[in-house]
């Protein structure tokens, strides 16, 4: 049996961290895509023209990405309308394991990581 080295653990945990704030991350823009997509059908189809017109009623904050420490969306969000479509991402570089501003979601495409 092989005894991991401490530094092979904080390694680890590291990237452990790193991929469960990934995730969390992936699962807000999901619930944003959503709920963008609800307040369209309350709006004969169209879609806000920034995040924090949803307030209260679709949510009481804009989500925190966890590895960004914030509100990294209401700068990623961005509305289209030849055709009408949206797009959210994690405005910045917050997940080392993907390029800036990513990971996104758009109307059509759903998640993306690259």
């Amino acid at each position: 049996m092989q005894v991991a080295s401490v530094d092979e653990l904080v390694a680890d945990l590291y990237h452990n961290l790193e991929d469960a704030a990934l995730t969390a991350c992936e699962l807000n823009l999901r619930n944003l895509g959503t709920m963008v997509e609800m307040w369209a059908v309350d709006h004969n189809g169209r879609y806000p023209a920034a995040l924090s017109e949803m307030k209260p009623k679709y949510f009481s904050a804009v989500p925190t990405c966890p590895a960004a420490g914030g509100d990294s969306y209401s700068r990623g969000y961005s509305v289209f309308i030849n055709p009408n479509a949206f797009v959210i991402f994690c405005a910045g570089h917050h997940h080392p394991q993907l390029q800036a501003n990513f990971p996104r979601y758009d109307s059509k495409n759903g998640l993306q990581r690259d």
